[in-house]
Order: C-alpha cells, then structure tokens, then sequence
C-alpha cells in the first residue's frame, strides 16, 4: 500500500515512521502512517516486508521523506498494535544505544526490553468460501479445530502429518480459510489470571495419591507454598506441581480448593521491616548515597561478606521513594530474587514489582503495568529488570555486580552493569553497584575516577572474619575425594550442633567413564566432550548441548563388561561420600539436578535453615548470598579447579568463588572457619582469598591483564563462527578477517589501536553438532571495535556459516 493510496485526502500531508524491525536488520526502514490516525514513538506496528507483515517499532517520526526516497514509493503500515507507547522518549534513547554499542539489531533490543515478546503470531479462521465440499482427512481435522473460534498455526497444526502446512496454504488461497496476524502479547488471559487458595484441611495424602496421584501433587505444593500467603497464582501450581486445570478444578468440586479471578496477589510480610542502627560505616556511605540523589552519580559500594550492604540499599530506597522517585533493584540470579523480594516488600509493601522470567505471562505483563502506569515505584529483578519501565528513575542498585548472570548469553547480548550506568546518565539517577569482590573491570572504574568507591570493612555484628586452612591435594591419593582434615572439623561441627556448606563446582557423580582396558571415553556426538554420569540411574549427560545417553553395560569399543569406570568427582558422588563417612549427619545438596526450579531452591534452602540438614553441599549456587548464623564451616573441594578454564577471567572467578563462600562462615555467635582443598595453593588467586586480601589480588591481576593486553586495558569483540562442516566455518571466518583487516586500515587505526587474533578452534571447537572457529578482536576505543563488529556483520551476512557476536564477553570459552 502506498502513502497516496485509499484512505488519505487529496493534498493530505503524510507522517514517515522511522521502524526498527524485530529481525535481523541492524538498520531502520521508513513508512507511512496511516491516513489521520496518530502513531507515537514507542508503538508497536505491523509493516509490509517482502510479501508479508512483520513487527517492529516506531523508533522515530517526522514530516518530511528522506534524503533521496521518492514519497510515492513508502510503503504503509499495515497496522497499529497498541494505543499507547510502551516506551517513553528515554527508554528509546536507550534501546538505540544498546543497539550500537553492543551491535546488535535495534528492533531485536527493544524487544528483549519488554515482558512479553511482541512477535506475531498467525491466526486463522473460516473463510468467505466457506468448507470446501471435499472435506476429509487433515481439512476435516483443521475445520473442527476452527469450530470454537480462531486458532494460531502452531495449535492448529499441531499433531497433523507433514502435509498439513500446504494444506493449510491451499485452504488459504482458495478463500476457504482467512489468516491474519496479531500481536502475541495479548491482554491477560483468564487461566492465567486465576488464582488458587485452600478452604479446607488436606486429606492424608498417601491415601488421596492412590485416588489422585495429580491432586496430592497440587495439594502438596499448595500446604508447602502458601505458608504467609492467602492464595498463589494457579498457573504456578499447575507449572510447578505438574498438574493442569482440570485437577484444580476437579479440587473445587470437592471444595478442598478454591479458584478465583485475580489481577495480582498480595504477597507482603504482615511482620514489620527490621530496622538495624546503622554503623558509623554505613551512616557514611548512606548520607553520601542520599546527598546525591537527584542527580547522576555513581557508586561502587564494596563491602565485605555480612557489613550490611542490604541494609544501605534498603535506606537509600526509602530516601529516593520520599523523594518523588522511583528505584529498580537488580540481582544477579532469580533463585536470589525471592529472599530480597520478601525483604524489600516487608519494608515497602505494595510499591515493589517483582520482574523475571519465570513468572507466568499474565504475572509478568501485570507487574510492567503496574510500574508503566506508576502504581508500583520499585522494580526488583534479574537482569531483564534494568528495562523496567520504573516512572521518573532515581536510583539503581546493582547487587553481587561482579557476577557473569549480568550478561546475557542470548541475542541480545548486553551487560546489565553497563546498560544501568547508561540509563541513569540519560534519567539523572544514583547508581549503586555492590559487591565484596567487585569485578577487575569496576575495579579499574573505579581507580580511574569513573566512579566512586565506598567502603564497608567489618561486618555489622562485630563477628570476625573466617580463619582459613589450605590443604595441599599434592601426592595424595585420587580416590581421597574429602580430605580427612575436612571430615574431621565437619564431624567436630556438627557434633556440636552447628552447621556447615560444601562447595564443588561441579555436578553430577563423575566426571567422566574410561575404560581401563582400552581407554575409551564415552564422548558427546555433537561436542565431542566427554559425558558426565548422573546417578542413580547411570545416565551419561553432556552439560553444554544437553544430549543424553544410558551407561554402556560394557565398553563399546573393546566389549569389556567390568573395565568402564568412573574418573573425577561430582556433588552426587561427594554426597554419597560424606553419607558414608559421616552417617549421623543429614546432608541437603544443592544444584540444578537436585534443585529444578526457583521453587526446588528455596526448598532444600528452607531444609537448611530450620536445621533439617547438617551439611550443605553444592555448586556454586551455594556461595551466593546466603545468610545461615549457625554455619560455622566452610569447606572447597578443587579450590583452584577453575583456574584451568582457558579464559583471562579464570583466576578472577576463582578468586570471586573463595571469597564469597568463605564469607557464608562465622556470621552468628560462633566464630567461622574454612578448609581449602587445592592443588595449586602457591596461586595468587587463591593466596589472596585465604588472606581476603582484595587489594593484593587486584594488583597481581590487573599486572597480568596489562601484559596480556586483554580488559580492562582494551575493548574485547569475541566473533564465532559455527557451520555443520569444520572447512565452512574456517573459511568463513578467514574470509571475514580479511574484510576486517582491511576496514580498519581503511579507517585508519593501527595494529596498536586494533588487534584481530585467529581464526582459531574455539576453546569448545564442536557444540550441538556445528565445528566453530572464533576471531577475537581486541580495540583501544570503541570504535574501532564497532567497526571491526559491524564490518564482521556485513561480510557474514547470508553465508553457510552462522556468526555469533559477543561484545565485551564476560568469558570465551
């Protein structure tokens, strides 16, 4: 449809839309708004693209065509989706900036930014000719799914046998079907919307399950999740009990539950906030926080695990609110999410939002309009939450900043860190990133004046720091899994009554099978790693692509029957370990087999707490943010075991890891010690962390950075290209080095200023089956590494190889 066409009065001067496509399109595209209807920056449109409508976002407006486009030749918009913006002029400003800097296409960044994804779905309903009068087979069946109203494509299809999608076309085209599109955020479904509580006392469950074994699963989860809760969402019931509607309804009926429409739950803490006195520190870097509010400033708050860095949030929260303006609060993981969020809503009560992905649809879209329609004021979340559309911004708080979950590994790769600083430039707000181990990279910030540092160097209750023990795993015996200098304090523990935390970062039971006849590593078929055992049940896993396989009953190489035997140590296999050596004492693990789900976290965390375990165990899920006063104990298998990862972060990490599970220790009456098991205890990384010793670390590591020329000295690009056949992944990625090589000459930088590496074998050469070669690029500026990404972007565009740009990666392996 062009801008002169039905509709639009003679001489009627027309508005040109400048719209970012939810594509891969890192440009903008320019139509015509509809004849008299008004179409706002921030809007939601369908637009005509190549024989199709597509989504995408109004981005700009203006009265004038551009600089060398015939007006006659804009196409129209197809369609308005919403009737209002979903984005004011500076959360634009800051999708558009993301977009640039971390190169990524804008309408697929503003996308990311809102709770439900705007992409269309296909819809289909009857059509003006009515059934066609050979109505039979996959017609029969598409037809009687259309008898209860418009289907999208997807549930109309599903099932059907591979011809149903030509089927389906014909249908169309004959005029027997109508197919459109709509918006796939659609305002909030009844089912999702329900609510459910319990009226009356369960049953005994162990006889209800041979009735019902769905309905005791729902019954279940509903005695153990409304505690301090009048009714929770059905949605998650039925999402986390596994059950469906039908059982919940099938509950009413026997008015053991009750179902009931509503638009959110109120989940506050009757018990009123604890308010503690501030220390001398905290009063400090509280009035410092508040006398900048109202304007951009920040922060880096670097206190040491248990100085009462949540308490400064929580008050410098209460200051922006008093001030008229409104606050998000990040974490890094949404298994953090829960406890903060009950802190924060004891303290604020129904001004706080919670965001993340986990919630149901009708969950999620209810939170973001409470906050676009300025009836909660505080948004609390994991990364995504940076985006929240929080009215008149004040303050942002970053918490545990030094952690990688605040870099999206999926398109769009952005940091959360660096999209809050730029979002408070643009609103005028406070930034507070926290943190007892800050990253090198806010580190140097820092050093440099970007930002300033406060610091909280005692903990709040006056309680010593943890003494630490390091022992050398040198020349001791490789089925030692816990050393005995280990099983001796955690017996003397919890003897006493106390409690203690494990860390191995590493799940599963063992690291690998071998055969000891003729050395055959069961191996993943499309990464090439070797598979982890996962017991009971001896499956074999692979933890990059998820592949799966059943324990071989002898080796397939040799045929063996008994030479297939497990190498290295997981949580499962130091769990039934401690079982064994410590029989009176209850062990709780934590990991992502133990624990599936936000829900399955707090679970065993909820064990731990009220003393229905001894001993902690996990990965490092253990090491982050937890607050048990009668953990006295502290112990980490393979200490150093992340130093071997290929990446310059590696002893950063290891470093982070030890220093924030050490501080789990000591944090009530009694005094906190930890036990390091390690076979490198000379490290640095590790030296430091015994010491606690920021400071020293810091120093040695930057050193190594300046050496090795990697961040925060340089700007870091890492391209990855990946395709089904090795020789089409490297040729694609020489090609792109030479496009490369040449547009930085071209613009004039430097082989001082820009540094291209490779291509190489990426450090995980196959992944899900594709062979990937990698380039990083190393900058001075910006950009030049904008130009290098872009110039990447542009030669690998349509070729066999798919490329994977990930700017400023917070790891390359």
């Amino acid at each position: 449809m062009k801008i002169n066409g039905p509709g639009m009065a003679e001489g009627e001067q027309p508005l040109y839309l400048e719209v970012a496509l939810n594509l891969e399109l890192r440009r903008t595209l320019t139509y015509a708004a509809p004849a008299g209807l008004r179409v706002e920056p921030g809007a939601r449109v369908l637009v005509p693209l190549r024989g199709r409508e597509v989504p995408g976002f109004v981005v700009g407006v203006s009265r004038e065509a551009p600089a060398g486009v015939e007006a006659g030749k804009i196409l129209a918009v197809g369609r308005v989706l919403d009737e209002r913006p979903l984005f004011d002029e500076k959360r634009l400003t800051l999708g558009r900036w993301l977009a640039d800097y971390y190169s990524e296409p804008p309408g697929v960044v503003l996308d990311a930014m809102l709770p439900v994804s705007s992409r269309t779905r296909r819809m289909y309903g009857p059509g003006p000719a009515g059934p066609p009068l050979d109505l039979g087979g996959e017609v029969a069946e598409i037809f009687a799914r259309l008898e209860e109203g418009p289907v999208n494509k997807r549930r109309l299809l599903r099932g059907l046998g591979k011809g149903a999608g030509a089927a389906l076309d014909r249908l169309v085209r004959d005029g027997h079907l109508r197919a459109w599109d709509e918006a796939a955020a659609p305002p909030v479904a009844a089912r999702e919307n329900l609510a459910v509580r319990l009226t009356a006392e369960p049953p005994e469950l162990g006889e209800f399950t041979k009735k019902s074994p769905a309905g005791a699963r729902a019954l279940a989860y509903l005695v153990s999740h409304t505690a301090g809760r009048d009714a929770v969402w059905a949605a998650e019931v039925c999402r986390l009990a596994g059950v469906g509607h039908s059982t919940l309804r099938a509950l009413e009926k026997k008015k053991l539950v009750a179902l009931f429409p509503a638009d959110r739950l109120d989940e506050r803490d009757p018990a009123p906030p604890p308010r503690h006195r501030l220390t001398d520190e905290q009063s400090l870097i509280f009035k410092k926080i508040t006398a900048a509010l109202g304007g951009y400033a920040a922060f880096l708050l670097d206190g040491v695990t248990g100085s009462g860095k949540t308490e400064v949030y929580l008050r410098a929260t209460e200051s922006c609110l008093a001030g008229g303006r409104g606050v998000i609060v990040l974490v890094p993981e949404i298994a953090l999410t829960a406890q903060l969020m009950r802190l924060f809503r004891r303290w604020f009560g129904d001004q706080v939002a919670l965001l993340h992905s986990r919630q149901g649809y009708a969950q999620r879209r209810t939170e973001w309009l409470r906050l676009l329609e300025g009836k909660a004021r505080v948004a609390v979340g994991p990364r995504s939450a940076v985006f929240a559309p929080v009215r008149n911004l004040g303050l942002v708080v970053m918490d545990e900043e030094h952690e990688d979950a605040y870099k999206q590994q999926e398109q769009p790769r952005y940091h959360a860190r660096e999209v809050a600083a730029k979002r408070c430039r643009l609103e005028g707000a406070v930034l507070v990133l926290g943190s007892a181990t800050p990253s090198v990279w806010t580190a140097q910030l820092a050093k440099e004046g970007r930002l300033e540092r406060l610091r909280l160097t005692e903990r709040v209750d006056g309680a010593g720091f943890p003494t630490v023990q390091v022992v050398d795993m040198r020349g001791r015996p490789r089925e030692e899994l816990v050393p005995v200098e280990l099983l001796e304090a955690l017996g003397h523990e919890v003897g006493q009554g106390r409690q203690a935390i494990i860390l191995l970062n590493r799940r599963g039971f063992a690291t690998q099978l071998q055969c000891g006849a003729c050395g055959y590593i069961p191996s993943c078929p499309g990464c090439g790693v070797p598979l982890v055992l996962h017991e009971p049940g001896g499956e074999l896993h692979c933890h990059h692509c998820g592949h799966r396989d059943k324990r071989p009953k002898a080796c397939p190489s040799c045929g063996d029957p008994e030479a297939l035997v497990p190498f290295g140590a997981g949580t499962q296999r130091v769990e039934r370990e401690l079982v064994l050596r410590l029989p009176f004492a209850r062990v709780a693990r934590l990991d992502t087999d133990a624990a599936t789900g936000a829900a399955g976290h707090e679970k065993v965390l909820s064990r731990f707490a009220a003393g229905q375990a001894d001993i902690l165990l996990g990965t490092q899920m253990v090491a982050k943010g937890l607050h048990f006063p009668r953990v006295t104990l502290v112990g980490v298998l393979r200490a150093d075991a992340g130093l071997a990862v290929p990446d310059f972060r590696a002893a950063e990490r290891t470093f982070t890891l030890l220093c924030q599970v050490i501080g789990r220790a000591g944090r009530g009456v009694w005094p906190g010690r930890a036990i390091l098991a390690a076979y490198a205890p000379e490290h640095y990384a590790v030296r430091a962390a015994v010491l606690g010793d920021y400071d020293l670390f810091l120093a040695e590591e930057l050193r190594q950075r300046r050496i090795g020329n990697w961040p925060p000295y340089v700007r870091l690009a890492s391209l990855v290209f990946s395709a089904e056949h090795p020789d089409t992944a490297r040729l694609a990625a020489e090609e792109t080095r030479q496009s490369v090589l040449s547009a930085l000459k071209d613009g004039g930088w430097d082989e001082r200023s820009a540094q291209l590496l490779g291509p190489a074998p990426a450090p995980r050469q196959r992944l899900a089956g594709r062979w990937r070669f990698q380039l990083l690029l190393k900058a001075s500026s910006g950009a030049a590494l904008s130009l290098g990404v872009n110039t990447a972007a542009r030669a690998a565009a349509g070729g066999a190889a798919r490329l994977t740009v990930d700017v400023d990666p917070v790891s390359l392996v």
